[in-house]
C-alpha cells in the first residue's frame, strides 16, 4: 500500500539535512578568511603589551584574562587551520545521526510491527519494562517509548549490523562503500572528542582501509576532508530518500 505521508516526511527530513549541511559549509567558508585576517592583524602589532578580555568567572560573574597580540594571533590561526573544522565536523556528524534516527522513527511509527525487529535480525529479545505499558496513556504512546528505547543504542552497533538493521526497518539498502566512509568520519569524530585528535588503535580498527594515518599521528582536518564528509552524508541521505520514494510513493496517474 502506498505511503505518501511517509514519503513526504522522509523528503522533508532529507531537505532539512541538506539545508543545514549547506549552512554549515557556508559559515565555514566565510569564517576562515576572517580568522586569517584577524590573525594577520594581531601579528602586525609590534607591541608585546597584554590585551585584556572580559571572560566568565567560576563564580558566575566576570573576570579579566590577558593575552599578548602574538598569543591572540596564534589562537585565531589555530581555529582557522584546524579547530573550526573539528568543531563543525562534530555538528555535522551529530546532525546526520539525528537524520538517520528520524527516518527509523518514522518507519517504526508507520509500521509498528517493525518494533519487534532486533538489531541483529530476527525478533527482538529486548524486554520492555512494564512501566512503559503502565505509564502510557494509549498504545501509540507505548509504541513511541519502545521505539525510543530501540533507537538509543543503535549507533553503537557494528557497521554491518547497523546497515542490516536499517534495511530491515526502512527497507533501504545503503551502499556499503558510502557507509564505510561515514564510519571513518564517525571514528574521526570520536578521536576529536576522546583522544584530542590523535590516532589510536580503536580508530584504526573502525576505519580499516580508510584510515588516514598511522598509530599516534595527528588526524588530518582540512577543507578537502570536510567537504568529502558532507558529500558522503548527502549521498547517503539521497539514497535513502530515493529508495523510500521508489517503494512507498503513490503511483503516478
Amino acid at each position: 500500500m502506498p505511503q505518501p505521508k511517509l514519503v513526504k516526511s522522509v523528503y522533508r527530513l532529507h531537505l532539512s539535512l541538506f539545508r543545514e549541511l549547506n549552512d554549515i559549509h557556508i559559515f565555514l567558508s566565510h569564517t576562515l578568511p576572517l580568522l586569517d585576517e584577524t590573525a594577520l592583524k594581531y601579528r602586525a602589532i609590534k607591541s608585546t603589551m597584554d590585551k585584556t578580555f572580559k571572560v566568565p568567572s567560576r563564580f558566575g560573574k566576570y573576570g579579566i584574562t590577558r593575552r599578548t597580540p602574538k598569543e591572540i594571533a596564534g589562537l585565531f590561526e589555530k581555529f582557522a587551520h584546524r579547530e573550526l573544522h573539528a568543531n563543525l565536523l562534530l555538528v555535522c556528524v551529530s546532525r546526520f545521526e539525528f537524520f538517520l534516527n528520524d527516518v527509523l522513527r518514522l518507519f517504526m511509527n508507520t509500521f509498528p510491527e517493525k518494533l519487534s525487529v532486533g538489531l541483529k535480525g530476527g525478533d527482538s529479545s529486548k524486554q520492555v519494562p512494564i512501566s512503559v505499558i503502565v505509564d502510557a496513556t494509549n498504545i501509540e504512546e507505548a509504541r513511541r517509548s519502545v521505539a525510543e528505547s530501540r533507537l538509543q543504542g543503535v549507533f553503537y552497533a557494528e557497521p554491518k549490523d547497523y546497515l542490516a538493521y536499517f534495511k530491515s526497518i526502512a527497507g533501504v539498502d545503503i551502499s556499503q562503500k558510502l557507509f564505510n566512509s561515514f564510519v571513518e568520519t564517525k571514528a574521526t569524530r570520536d578521536l576529536i572528542i576522546h583522544n584530542d585528535g590523535d590516532i589510536n588503535a580503536l580508530y584504526l580498527r573502525k576505519s580499516k582501509k580508510r584510515a588516514r594515518g598511522k598509530l599516534g599521528d595527528r588526524i588530518p582536518l582540512d577543507d578537502e576532508y570536510f567537504e568529502q564528509c558532507i558529500s558522503v552524508m548527502k549521498s547517503i541521505s539521497s539514497e535513502i530518500e530515493n529508495q523510500v520514494r521508489a517503494v512507498h510513493d503513490a503511483p503516478k496517474t
